[in-house]
């Protein structure tokens, strides 16, 4: 019998007198936030500081290079070549200026620096399935942090790139070495354009990922999508404020309410812990002595609410144990009582 009220206790609690049980908070009750924060002010700042002046640039250049050969004196190429050199300048100062305004937030960007350089055999797996996941819902990806490999990819090639982007793009206005600055500018172009577009493409093409470019527009994010997808970070930072949720707001199941007993030798009413304890007397698994009278309490009076013997039989009906446990209770007295 222990081993039964045991399973019963670990089934979603039932309907009690007519009315459902409320459920366990999900990611979507009320009791939770739907949108959880993933990004601050400081990482959504520095972000667009680097990527919009990166793709303006990379938009201009792209434009000089099939449509303008390197000799051109058009005004139009002249006007497109100046643009880009100011969004390289911007580059170059709007990074500053979010790192200068942030500058408390420091570790967060440390932290972030620390999980893209990071790497374990999950991140590999992941890079490895990532394909046939795409195609197939039978493929399941492993778990992931804060970034995606595929986000640590591009994390380091802007970190690796950035630099040398804005030191050629540089030594582009300096005679003397302006072609061999030029090489290594185009070159390194190229190397992050199939990262950059497979970025762009998840963020705004994907049906199961665009929706996380909320996160670096407002910071927030759909807690059940972060979930399915960073499931990792969110189980660090999330997880635990969930179970203790749903820990202080899940109903108690009926078993495990106290019961008001009347001893057949004293009359007097005491509190039995629970229905489980009050169960395992009926069983004689324990006895169950009066607190008043020391008498073993062989019949007892058990005094319930309308519907809550059927209450806890449904509940051991729902955990697949109600056929192996009589029903040793029965609502034939007068309303309000029952005898056992």
């Amino acid at each position: 019998l222990s081993a039964v009220l045991k399973e019963a206790r670990h089934a979603p609690p039932a309907a009690v007198a007519g009315r459902t049980a409320p459920a366990t908070p999900t990611a979507g009750s009320s009791s939770q936030p739907r949108q959880i924060l993933r990004f601050r002010r400081s990482e959504r700042q520095l972000h667009w500081s680097i990527a919009v002046p990166f793709m303006v640039c990379y938009a201009t250049g792209l434009t000089l290079m099939t449509f303008y050969n390197l000799r051109s004196e058009s005004p139009s190429r002249e006007f497109i070549s100046l643009f880009h050199r100011v969004a390289g300048a911007c580059l170059i100062v709007f990074p500053l200026l979010a790192m200068v305004r942030h500058w408390r937030d420091y570790k967060i960007h440390v932290e972030n620096i620390k999980q893209a350089w990071t790497w374990a055999i999950d991140d590999v797996k992941w890079l490895t399935l990532m394909g046939a996941a795409a195609v197939s819902s039978r493929v399941s990806l492993p778990e992931q942090g804060k970034f995606n490999a595929a986000e640590k990819l591009n994390f380091m090639m802007v970190m690796c790139t950035y630099p040398l982007f804005i030191l050629t793009g540089l030594l582009l206005w300096m005679p003397g070495i302006k072609f061999v600055s030029w090489i290594v500018h185009v070159g390194m172009a190229l190397l992050a354009t199939p990262l950059m577009l497979g970025h762009i493409y998840m963020a705004t093409i994907n049906r199961s990922t665009r929706i996380g470019l909320s996160g670096m527009m407002t910071g927030y994010v759909d807690r059940y999508w972060a979930k399915h997808h960073y499931r990792r970070w969110y189980r660090e930072h999330f997880e635990a404020e969930e179970n203790a949720l749903r820990k202080r707001e899940e109903p108690p199941q009926p078993l495990w309410r106290p019961a008001l007993v009347r001893c057949a030798s004293c009359s007097t009413e005491h509190r039995v812990a629970s229905w489980a304890r009050l169960l395992e007397t009926i069983f004689d698994v324990r006895p169950l002595k009066c607190p008043s009278c020391g008498k073993d309490a062989d019949t007892i009076t058990v005094i319930v609410e309308p519907d809550e013997v059927d209450s806890i039989l449904r509940c051991l009906e729902q955990a697949g144990v109600g056929k192996r446990v009589e029903r040793a209770v029965e609502v034939g007295l007068p309303q309000g009582t029952g005898t056992a």
